[in-house]
């Protein structure tokens, strides 16, 4: 049975309530505008328990395209490989233009 590819956008509010959520979506493709990222940057640093959460998103986000080139990012970055080895779908981080 093959799975059709979804291809997902993420919010700002969807990664402070989960900053790994970009991990759940495992077979598909996951996008994250640029705009995000930069909401998050400007998050992380107050002094509030979302400021936990920001930091931890952009953490990850960075841990999973650390080798990547900015045209690898934007074309998209496997995600980790599931246990049964399976081909999974991707991470792209996209400029906000790109998206209209």
């Amino acid at each position: 049975m093959t799975i059709e590819k979804i291809t997902y956008i993420l919010d700002t509010n969807i990664l402070l309530h989960e900053p790994f959520a970009f991990l759940s979506f495992q077979e598909h493709d996951v996008v994250v505008p640029m705009t995000v990222l930069e909401e998050l940057d400007s998050i992380k640093d107050r002094n509030k328990d979302v400021s936990r959460d920001a930091r931890v998103a952009i953490r990850a986000l960075e841990d999973a395209l650390a080798d990547a080139t900015p045209e690898e990012v934007l074309a998209g970055v496997p995600l980790p490989i599931q246990n049964d080895g399976s081909k999974i779908g991707r991470l792209s981080i996209f400029n906000d233009y790109t998206l209209e």
